[in-house]
């Protein structure tokens, strides 16, 4: 719970700062909408904490395919890729369960590496999210964008709090995913970045998927 809380309350962090921003700037046009973006972000992360923390409380238990989580992910995701003006595109290969623990553990991984793609990928750009079962892993979920890359100045240092792949980040988005991918027994790792795009790897062991 812990470790679940602690990564919605960094988006929790970074909604503030935007509703802050958008409301010093309401002279704008675009002020207020800003904000009321901003405010139903905050109300929607809000509802999530409670949602996980019942469940484990109360002892939920459920089974969510990678599919689902993907297709759990763009709904989730439906206004970002809008107002971003790119193409969440979500595939998924072979059949693999996932109790909701670990599922909502993986959904919030995979929000915060598709909302840092959305963020880096130009209109009319592409942001990528696969899902293979794999018999011997257990499981691989990619998120792929086209953006510019991360640079290489920040790589060797690219999970450690503090380092940030956004200018102005707060560079705890990726220390937390990966902690939670370590509570799966998986790990969080950088596939490649380079000056057409970047991809992250979620491996799930099989103690978390049970892959047919």
């Amino acid at each position: 719970i812990g470790a679940i809380s602690s990564h919605l309350f960094h988006g929790l962090k970074n909604t503030l700062t935007g509703l802050e921003l958008a409301i010093n700037g309401a002279e704008e046009s675009t002020g207020h909408s800003d904000a009321r973006r901003s405010t139903d972000r905050l109300k929607q992360m809000v509802q999530e904490i409670l949602e996980v923390i019942q469940e484990e409380e109360f002892g939920i238990s459920y089974e969510l395919t990678g599919q689902e989580l993907l297709s759990v992910l763009q709904e989730k995701l439906k206004g970002a890729v809008t107002d971003a003006g790119v193409q969440l595109l979500a595939h998924s290969e072979g059949e693999c369960d996932f109790s909701n623990r670990d599922g909502n553990l993986i959904l919030l991984i995979l929000e915060n590496l598709v909302r840092n793609a959305i963020e880096v990928t130009p209109r009319g750009g592409t942001v990528q999210c696969r899902f293979i079962a794999d018999s011997a892993k257990g499981g691989i979920f990619t998120v792929t964008d086209s953006g510019p890359g991360i640079p290489a100045s920040r790589l060797e240092h690219l999970f450690e709090p503090g380092s940030s792949t956004k200018t102005g980040g707060s560079g705890l988005g990726l220390a937390i995913s990966r902690q939670l991918a370590r509570q799966l027994g998986g790990e969080l790792e950088l596939g490649y970045s380079h000056s057409r795009g970047t991809q992250f790897q979620l491996v799930v062991s099989k103690s978390s998927a049970d892959a047919d």
